[in-house]
């Protein structure tokens, strides 16, 4: 993913990824390689955008993670623009694929519950999956395999007034 996406970087940005080029390197990144609408670019970079503090073009980090996240949805043939995936084809379409991704199914089942959606987009999966990753990380108590606080403790923690944007 990373060579990919390197590569994307080198042929469709310049310093930073805009709309036309973030729809070109997208298409890069795919395993099949497909054409891309503007309208799924449009809906990843506006997840991009919402990440950093920079609204007029990603960042290569924002787009490597974003990039990763698209091609872990678009695997599921779902369109990014407007598709939603429910919690049932998630987990067996990951169980089924072959593509490496850091979402297991328990983590896939912590998600809808969290998020109390029969189905996810591409902006709730986005968010969904960065969320988990960032508790499971802090929420492992040194290597211990204790978990330091469950999800619901942890998105209400994000939730608390003391806590800043």
């Amino acid at each position: 993913m990373l060579r990919r996406a390197i590569i994307a970087w080198h042929e469709c940005a310049q310093e930073t990824m805009n709309r036309a080029g973030l729809r070109c390197s997208l298409s890069l990144i795919t395993n099949d390689h497909r054409n891309i609408d503007q309208s799924e670019a449009d809906a990843v970079f506006l997840v991009g955008t919402s990440l950093q503090d920079s609204k007029n073009g990603l960042s290569f980090p924002v787009f490597l993670m974003i990039a990763d996240l698209f091609r872990t949805f678009s695997s599921f043939d779902i369109p990014a623009d407007n598709g939603y995936i429910n919690q049932r084809t998630l987990i067996r379409a990951l169980n089924e694929s072959d593509l490496p991704h850091r979402i297991t199914e328990p983590a896939a089942k912590q998600i809808f519950q969290a998020t109390g959606q029969d189905e996810i987009n591409f902006a709730t999966f986005c968010f969904a999956v960065i969320t988990y990753n960032r508790w499971f990380m802090y929420a492992n108590t040194m290597g211990s395999g204790k978990v330091f606080m469950n999800l619901d403790e942890f998105l209400a923690l994000m939730h608390d007034s003391l806590v800043p944007d």
